[in-house]
């Protein structure tokens, strides 16, 4: 098993800006104890996808390399990567405080956590190159609204600098994973009934549906159009629900309810994981540090926790994808 990678956040930008960047420092030692370094800037913008899209759309790509004794080596092929993007709200803005100074505010986007997870998962050399001769094998964006629920990503699917359409129309995106629902769990209140779990479960599954109809759309003109599945994570726990029952009782009901709609859904295109990060007492997974003390976010170690456990689960959708 490898040694868990490092990360440090270098450079991040106003986060009410459009565009946010964030430039990581992984570390990675292999168990013959050296040690290789490689900065990741990732960029997450339509503007970048749009690009890849270009580098990407002819395929494989074949080119020679000069042996040592000046000969030529066997030609090296660069694969398409598979495009992911993760949407929601603030947990996948990676918000990890509401407080700052006294806490850092990140952002600490699990996509960019995961990305790194899927890519050694595939091919460990790829995370671990100190060149960039081969595109790595996955691509993980993100674009997280804080405060957005499931309603209010409803009502703007075609905004165009936000809206779900909007992100798979201009992206090559193969899987599309939303984490949405915190914010709707969090505006019930204890005079609420548990009813109230049928209404958000029908607004996160329009979510799927819209998001998978869009990809046929002909709007949608690159190489990935109608080949997107969707994955819907589950609402974490929160302080919020360890305080107010039914608000544990409709996250609960909405988990189970994507949870069924997933494993009937046609073409077998949309898929759940649970979230699996529990909430305890107001700390987090067994006291590690997860949360953070808001009681909503998670910390920059949570984010990271995150990622490394939604990998192997993901890899396993996007392998099923390829054998269809």
């Amino acid at each position: 098993m490898s040694s868990e990678p490092k990360y440090s956040v270098i450079s991040v930008e106003d986060e009410d800006a459009d565009f946010e960047t964030f430039e990581l420092e992984n570390e990675h030692t292999p168990q013959d104890s050296h040690s290789k370094r490689r900065t990741f800037l990732l960029t997450a913008t339509l503007f970048s996808f749009a690009l890849l899209l270009v580098l990407t759309t002819t395929g494989f790509v074949a080119h020679t390399n000069k042996s040592h004794d000046g000969g030529e080596e066997a030609p090296t092929r660069r694969v398409t990567p598979t495009f992911l993007f993760c949407y929601g709200d603030s947990l996948t803005s990676g918000q990890a405080s509401i407080a700052p100074p006294d806490k850092s505010p990140g952002p600490y986007p699990y996509s960019v956590y995961l990305e790194w997870e899927l890519n050694y998962l595939i091919d460990p050399e790829s995370t671990l190159a100190p060149h960039h001769k081969q595109a790595p094998p996955t691509v993980v964006h993100h674009l997280g609204i804080p405060g957005w629920t499931a309603e209010n990503m409803l009502n703007n699917l075609d905004e165009e600098h936000k809206g779900l359409c909007s992100v798979v129309y201009r992206t090559p995106v193969s899987l599309l994973i939303i984490l949405v629902g915190k914010n709707d769990i969090h505006r019930l209140t204890p005079s609420d009934d548990a009813s109230k779990a049928s209404v958000i479960l029908s607004q996160i599954t329009e979510l799927h549906k819209a998001a998978l109809e869009c990809s046929m759309d002909d709007e949608k003109k690159d190489f990935a159009k109608g080949k997107l599945h969707t994955l819907a994570l589950g609402i974490p726990g929160s302080l919020f629900q360890d305080h107010v029952p039914v608000a544990a009782k409709v996250a609960a009901e909405v988990n189970s309810g994507l949870k069924s709609f997933a494993e009937s859904f046609p073409g077998g295109k949309m898929h759940y994981i649970d979230f699996p990060i529990p909430y305890v007492n107001g700390v987090g997974g067994d006291g590690d540090g997860s949360w953070n003390e808001d009681g909503v976010h998670m910390t920059k170690k949570g984010y990271n926790r995150l990622a490394k456990q939604l990998a192997p689960k993901v890899k396993d959708i996007l392998d099923g994808m390829d054998s269809d």
